[in-house]
């Protein structure tokens, strides 16, 4: 495979896609595992598919990586702003997530320095490029064993104490009655609202079928 055989296309659309989807998981996943669970995951897509994608030896195996690679992205854009909001105190988290964007734009801009260098590298300059994607992927792997779940996660997974020994641990103080309760009342509202599409949903369900079965001049006999 020469140098120039990767063209945008095959390397980016398939990247891009898995992406979309994996967003769509990776909410569930980090409120089912939590979001330390679900960074580490991204991380293991993340180093998987950037060096599939580097000793790839046919263009299949290379998109089959950037597939694996997109599902990393799906999954850490989707948890990583989801975990430092959560983890931010109040006054600072319109900052800190300021500063994700910022960083993933510095990053963006890093990508095409190394991209840029690479290209005059043959013959494998382009396997040094989606090689060198594992890098900051392996610094996210090992920080995702480093840093704690978040407190909103552990409460919303029923984990109260913990949650709330994880909040003081945090915050370096111990009284933080007041943000804990917040926290306790917010999971409660988002259970509240996920119980009320549930209900939306099967109420939705019940109406379809019941069309159908008017439709269809059936009659049948629901009993308990």
């Amino acid at each position: 495979m020469g140098s120039r055989e990767p063209t945008a296309p095959p390397l980016d659309t398939p990247l891009y896609i898995s992406a979309l989807f994996a967003s769509f998981f990776a909410s569930k996943a980090a409120t089912k595992l939590g979001r330390k669970i679900t960074i580490l995951i991204a991380s293991i897509f993340f180093i998987v598919g950037a060096v599939l994608s580097a000793v790839a030896e046919n263009k299949l195996m290379l998109i089959f990586g950037r597939i694996l690679f997109g599902v990393g992205v799906g999954f850490g854009n989707e948890t990583v702003p989801l975990f430092l909001t959560e983890v931010a105190p109040i006054q600072h988290r319109g900052a800190v997530n300021i500063m994700f964007q910022l960083f993933v734009t510095i990053g963006i801009f890093i990508a095409n320095l190394v991209n840029y260098g690479t290209s005059m590298i043959h013959p494998n300059g382009w396997r040094m490029s989606l090689g060198f994607a594992a890098i900051p992927a392996v610094i996210l792997f090992i920080g995702s064993f480093v840093i704690t779940d978040t407190p909103t996660s552990l409460v919303e997974r029923g984990n109260e104490e913990q949650g709330k020994s994880t909040l003081m641990k945090i915050r370096g103080v111990s009284d933080v009655e007041a943000e804990y309760k917040e926290i306790v009342a917010a999971c409660e509202q988002a259970k509240q609202v996920k119980l009320i599409h549930k209900r939306e949903k099967r109420r939705k369900k019940i109406l379809l079928l019941q069309s159908f079965i008017s439709t269809s001049n059936l009659q049948i006999v629901f009993s308990d």
